[in-house]
C-alpha cells in the first residue's frame, strides 16, 4: 500500500487590522503549513490574513514539518518596528532570505505582489528615497 504524499502550503500575506483589538499596525506574514489542510484551516487563516501569495512547500519545508507540534507556523513582520525603520523593501529582504530554497524568479514575484498588495491593502504611499535621487 502506498503512502499518500502530504501536500502542504506556503502563504504569503498581509494582518488584516482590527479597531479594538490587538492588531493594529501594517504587517506582513508567511505562514507555513504543518499538517493538511482543511476548511477549518481555510477559514481560520481567511478570516485572520489577507492572503495574495500561496505556493507548495518544497521537499526540505516539508521535511521539516513533520518535526513540528503546531499546525501553522508564522512568520511576522511589523513594518513599523523600529527594526525595519519603515522600509517595506528591508522586510521583503528578510522574507527572502527565509525563502532561499526558492528559485530566484519566485523569490522576486512573491517580493512585487507583497509589496504592491501592501500599499494597496493599507492604502499607504511610498516613501521617495533621497539617496536614490543624488547618485554621485
Amino acid at each position: 500500500m502506498k503512502k499518500r504524499k502530504k501536500i502542504l502550503y506556503v502563504y504569503y500575506g498581509l494582518t488584516k487590522i482590527y479597531r479594538n483589538k490587538r492588531k493594529r499596525r501594517p504587517e506582513l506574514v508567511v505562514i507555513y503549513e504543518n499538517s493538511e489542510s482543511n476548511e477549518r484551516k481555510k477559514n481560520w487563516i481567511d478570516r485572520r490574513w489577507k492572503v495574495v501569495y500561496k505556493r507548495k512547500q518544497t521537499k526540505i519545508e516539508t521535511k521539516m514539518a513533520q518535526y513540528e507540534t503546531r499546525e501553522f507556523y508564522t512568520y511576522n513582520y511589523i513594518v513599523s518596528d523600529p527594526k525595519w525603520e519603515d522600509d517595506v523593501d528591508r522586510v521583503l529582504f528578510a522574507i527572502a532570505k527565509i525563502g532561499a530554497l526558492l528559485s530566484k524568479k519566485e523569490r522576486e514575484k512573491i517580493n512585487k505582489i507583497l509589496r504592491e498588495e501592501y500599499f494597496k491593502f493599507y492604502n499607504i504611499k511610498d516613501k521617495i528615497k533621497q539617496l536614490n535621487l543624488f547618485k554621485y
